[in-house]
């Protein structure tokens, strides 16, 4: 197995990581969590660490470690940037992510409820219009004629 197409496989998404994390730095407004927020902040440097490790050890089994390790720390890093600015728990993220995991496995089953903002009244729908009405023909039919229907 060659070590340098393994380890160099994910660095585009480091890069990612690191751009939303300098991106937090320059909109601090948008980060809502900032524990989240240091949480990636933490699992990049793990990254950065892990990958020049893997580096400079030249051990296959070593390398494989550190792809793993890096791919999970990825993942967590990437949760965690998406709990900064979402602000959202990780148990609020779970049940969204069950809730739209059944919508896309059985479809919608709930009509949608739009509720009006504060202090707006609700847009009244327009009545049907009336059916017309119904015309009965009273003259009389001529002998040996039969009804249309």
């Amino acid at each position: 197995m060659n070590r340098r197409v393994m380890l160099g496989r994910m660095s585009g998404i480091t890069a990612a990581l690191a751009l939303f994390l300098l991106a937090g730095m320059v909109w601090r407004e948008r980060i809502t969590s900032r524990a989240h927020y240091y949480a990636a902040f933490f699992s990049l440097l793990l990254i950065i660490i892990i990958d020049a490790l893997a580096r400079m050890i030249h051990a296959n089994g070593f390398s494989i470690f550190a792809y793993v390790l890096t791919a999970a720390l990825q993942v967590v890093a990437l949760i965690a940037m998406l709990l900064s600015v979402g602000g959202m728990g990780p148990k609020q993220l779970t049940s969204e992510m069950l809730h739209a995991y059944e919508v896309i496995r059985r479809g919608e089953s709930e009509k949608e409820i739009i509720i009006p903002l504060g202090g707006q009244k609700p847009a009244e729908k327009p009545e049907p219009p009336a059916p017309p009405p119904t015309v009965i023909n009273t003259q009389p039919r001529p002998e040996g004629t039969l009804p249309l229907s």
